[in-house]
């Protein structure tokens, strides 16, 4: 034990026990050494720099193309002509996309309004309807 402690210690000379020659090439490894650290960790920093950049673009590319075609569903006032019915309107202002039937759409229209089946309706009676529009 003491054999392996007396050739690791000559290695490893104090800088004050150095000769000229020794102490320059000392710093030069220990420069060499000091800028290979400084490149890995500037390495490390801009990976790291560009990964939160690749991240956060893709977030935003992502957010912005799913909001782009998302629909929002809006209500607008129709007023009845003398001869329109419920299910006139609701045939003329059905969407196939947001709705399966029209009938459908048209029970969408009375439990909106308050309307039953049987409800009267008359000429320049104002009811609302729902629509759909994309987001803006």
């Amino acid at each position: 034990m003491s054999r392996f402690m007396n050739s690791s210690s000559k290695s490893h000379k104090r800088v004050t026990e150095m000769s000229e020659r020794e102490y320059i090439a000392y710093k030069k490894r220990r420069e060499a050494s000091l800028n290979a650290r400084n490149i890995i960790i500037k390495f490390i920093f801009i990976t790291a720099v560009a990964m939160i950049l690749t991240i956060s673009i893709k977030a935003i590319t992502t957010f912005a193309s799913s909001s782009a075609g998302v629909e929002q569903k809006y209500y607008k006032t129709v007023s009845i002509g003398y001869n329109d019915t419920l299910e006139s309107i609701a045939e003329s202002n059905y969407d196939p996309s947001h709705y399966s039937t029209a009938k459908d759409y048209l029970q969408e229209i009375m439990d909106i309004n308050h309307l039953s089946a049987d409800s009267a309706i008359g000429g320049g009676q104002i009811i609302y309807i729902p629509y759909y529009s994309e987001i803006h």
